[in-house]
């Protein structure tokens, strides 16, 4: 039973390292998109 736990929290924080991943790129994508085109890149 315990492993089934350990196995399902390790199951929870790869997903939450994706979506924190998935939310950067959207956040940077955003804020590409928002930059003018002659500014330089942060």
């Amino acid at each position: 039973m315990e492993s089934e736990r350990r196995e399902q929290v390790d199951n929870w924080m790869c997903q939450l390292g994706l979506d924190a991943g998935l939310s950067g790129m959207e956040a940077l994508i955003d804020r590409i998109r928002t930059t003018p085109d002659n500014a330089a890149p942060a």
